[in-house]
């Protein structure tokens, strides 16, 4: 009988929603040691998310502390080093510990076997800790040889940064929140946007969008914001609301048990961002089938055809959302139905989780192999 391959797999707990979807699966494939760093507030939390998997063989590890603090050295050394005396096969990490992990993996353990997620290859402009995250990324990439992307545009970014780079292209997930409880409104036309709000977002262009329209006499609809954004930069955001009948907003980080119900009460998903590498945002609004408005950004290309399941606008022109909105307005009864066909076709031939998931046996295998 062939021993299965034996792999140490590292996940944050920030990006549990990515992998909760790929490791049980591929767990009946390989024997995956699986190991969560979180925080002490998220633990209970994580072990409940994956246990409703059958998921057993896994570890969750509170990582305490400021990430900068000297302390982590330590904390990392002894993780790595009790990983090491394992020997696996393979070692794959959705994790980065910023800034002291990377340099210690590669000290004690063989980068060849090393196999690294990489959500942003090229770091964002206003993401949170650029100045710290842009040159550690830079970093990863000098080091390691075997990569995951999510997104064609970021393999194509990373074959041309590193031309010997090893990469598995294979998208999100789908990210399921559970069957909402309520029916989809018939109005008026609501828009949504959700995740995290950080400055490459956006959302200042959604909020010029709803001035434009009001300003041409149009009121029939309602915006939602929903998501955490800093005390700080919200008062920003909040200066160009003016009516809150139209929109609505929820500030914080949204209870998972709440999306569901928050997705079927809208009718679009707006994603104006000024620059992403993927979006696990995106791929919520797929489950849930909202038709998408988006900036026309090469990574959103990839999942939308424009005018058949959702529509692009020139990315950075608030007049151009504003255009696009009042179309799906004015049209949304004609067109809503067709959007949402032609939307759950595109998912049905790209995002399925039984393609994702081929494309990662077949990269570790080949990896293995060679």
């Amino acid at each position: 009988m062939k021993t299965k391959l034996h792999i140490c797999w590292i996940t944050s707990s920030f990006l549990l929603d990515v992998d909760i979807h790929i490791v049980p699966s591929l767990q009946k494939e390989y024997n995956i040691d699986w190991i969560i760093l979180t925080t002490e507030a998220n633990a209970e939390s994580d072990k409940v998310l994956i246990e409703k998997t059958r998921c057993t063989n896994y570890q969750v590890i509170i990582d305490t502390g400021v990430f900068i603090h000297p302390k982590k050295i330590l904390f990392y050394k002894n993780l790595l080093s009790d990983i090491k005396k394992k020997s696996y096969d393979l070692y794959y990490f959705d994790f980065m510990g910023t800034p002291y992990f990377l340099p210690l993996l590669r000290i004690m353990l063989p980068m060849e076997k090393c196999i690294l997620a990489a959500h942003n290859v090229k770091t964002p402009m206003g993401a949170r800790y650029y100045w710290m995250a842009k040159p550690y990324m830079d970093y990863a990439v000098k080091i390691f040889k075997n990569f995951q992307v999510f997104s064609k545009n970021q393999f194509d970014l990373l074959s041309t940064i590193k031309k010997d780079a090893n990469i598995l292209y294979a998208p999100l997930c789908l990210k399921d929140y559970g069957v909402p409880t309520i029916s989809k409104p018939e109005g008026p036309v609501t828009f949504l946007f959700f995740g995290n709000i950080v400055t490459y977002k956006r959302v200042d262009l959604l909020l010029k969008a709803v001035l434009i329209l009001k300003a041409r006499g149009i009121s029939d609809f309602k915006v939602k914001v929903c998501g955490y954004c800093r005390p700080n930069q919200w008062k920003e955001y909040e200066a160009l609301i003016n009516d809150h009948d139209i929109v609505e907003i929820d500030i914080r980080r949204i209870p998972n048990e709440v999306i569901p119900n928050l997705f079927q009460s809208s009718h679009y998903f707006v994603m104006p961002y000024q620059d992403i590498a993927q979006s696990g945002a995106m791929t919520v609004a797929l489950c849930y089938n909202l038709p998408i408005i988006a900036s026309n950004l090469d990574t959103f290309k990839e999942f939308m055809n424009d005018g058949a399941d959702g529509y692009f606008f020139e990315q950075g022109n608030a007049q151009a959302l504003a255009k696009r909105m009042e179309y799906v307005i004015r049209n949304h009864n004609t067109i809503y139905d067709t959007l949402r066909a032609n939307q759950r076709k595109v998912v049905e031939e790209k995002l399925s989780n039984s393609a994702i998931l081929a494309k990662y046996k077949e990269y570790i295998d080949k990896l293995c192999q060679s």
